[in-house]
């Protein structure tokens, strides 16, 4: 045995021996045994299961079962695995909420752009911008993009802080 399992240092009940003692059952009884006499005497010692153990003792179904033995459905370290890697209700809901943000911005997107499109098809096809009203344009046109620019990069920080 191994001295994990040992419990404190005592006298065992057998051999009355001082030496770390172990919890094991021989002949019905519960008793504190040296390692020694749980040998000698073949009794059942008492240890904590390893997590391995506590996984392999669920109850699978027959399906279940018929599958891992043939190889078709992954081992109990690929399920581990998978099971660490599963996702929480906490993870789910910002996935949900960046999602949703990425869609609004998307439709904001595209209602900007229908109205810079209804801004230049208002002027007449054959009708040229005068150079005022092109300048104006492009001005504004570079403000939208400073705006947009200034925005990622808070966002980008505020992410980082996050994740900090």
């Amino acid at each position: 045995m191994d001295e994990q399992t040992a419990l404190l240092i005592g006298i065992c009940e057998e051999c009355f021996e001082e030496a770390p003692l172990f919890n094991a059952i021989l002949y019905g009884r519960s008793l504190q045994m040296c390692d020694k006499c749980s040998k000698l005497s073949g009794a059942l010692v008492l240890t904590r299961p390893k997590p391995e153990q506590v996984y392999n003792s669920i109850k699978h179904s027959t399906k279940d079962s018929m599958r891992r033995v043939s190889g078709i459905s992954p081992k109990a370290k690929e399920e581990e695995e998978r099971r660490q890697k599963e996702v929480t209700m906490e993870e789910m809901r910002e996935r949900a909420r960046k999602l949703k943000e990425k869609k609004e911005k998307e439709k904001n997107e595209l209602e900007e752009a229908r109205k810079k499109e209804e801004e230049i098809l208002k002027k007449k096809q054959n009708e040229v911008l005068d150079e005022k009203e092109f300048l104006d344009y492009l001005e504004k046109q570079m403000e939208d993009i400073k705006k947009q620019e200034e925005e990622m990069k808070y966002r980008e920080e505020a992410e980082n802080n996050k994740n900090k």
